[in-house]
């Protein structure tokens, strides 16, 4: 995938050694962010030639921050993993609140930022689209006239997500049913999982539209496209990803 694509910069969630050596050695080098050493949940790789002004991880290493800056214009890329809240542990309110402060502070230093990656939500959770998390909503027409929503004194800053896009019966993959990784029934509800999001601040809305990311269902492997989501026939488990992954071009 990384070979078909030839990505500038990628960030890979929950990776090993042997992956890495493997992505070290065709020409990549790994993001040495700083930050908690001990967790680091997020790995980010970049061409060797690409220059990086600040690397930094925020979130219990859950967000991976690295500044591109090219002819003179500095752009804050953040590889994103946040928690599942398929774990019993899963604290909503203080998760929530972590995330929006943290994504709120990265905005507000950097003003063109970009996050991406597996989100562990859907585009229309609480946390995700209101100002009690993420604050990221699918108008650009609304963040471009209004950039922040006020309340108790407090500037929540809007965010673009074009990954609404993607919703619905016209858009359904082949594979799966609809872009996404997990079909799920609980508590009598159908639900679909959503794939990795871009989500990103007002200035780079234009840089990110929906016709400039891709949604990866497979992965060619000895010229064979192949589901990235196929499971492991004894193990039951996937063989590279339990979602489908996303391909952003940022002009």
């Amino acid at each position: 995938m990384i070979k078909d694509k030839d990505p500038d910069l990628f960030f890979i969630a929950e990776s090993n050694k042997k992956f890495e050596l493997g992505v070290v050695d065709n020409n990549y080098i790994k993001i040495d962010f700083k930050g908690n050493k001990s967790r680091k949940v997020v790995t980010g790789f970049a061409k060797s030639q690409i220059q990086l002004t600040y690397r930094e991880h925020y979130l219990e290493g859950r967000i991976a921050v690295c500044v591109v800056e090219k002819n003179s214009e500095k752009i804050a890329i953040c590889g994103v993993h946040l928690w599942s809240k398929l774990y019993d542990s899963f604290n909503q309110k203080y998760y929530s609140e972590q995330t929006r402060n943290e994504i709120f502070k990265i905005c507000d230093f950097y003003k063109k930022v970009i996050f991406i990656g597996d989100f562990n939500l859907a585009p229309w959770d609480t946390e995700m689209c209101s100002i009690l998390g993420v604050n990221a909503i699918p108008w650009s027409s609304e963040i471009n006239t209004n950039n922040f929503v006020l309340k108790n004194n407090t500037k929540h800053y809007y965010l673009y997500n074009p990954m609404w896009n993607y919703l619905g019966d016209e858009l359904l993959g082949s594979n799966c049913g609809a872009k996404g990784s997990f079909r799920i029934e609980r508590e009598g509800n159908l639900k679909w999982q959503f794939i990795d999001q871009v989500v990103c601040s007002k200035d780079l809305i234009d840089k990110v539209f929906p016709n400039k990311i891709q949604i990866i269902e497979t992965v060619n492997l000895n010229n064979n496209p192949t589901d990235i989501l196929v499971k492991d026939e004894v193990s039951g488990k996937h063989k590279y990803s339990d979602h489908y992954p996303i391909f952003c071009n940022i002009n």
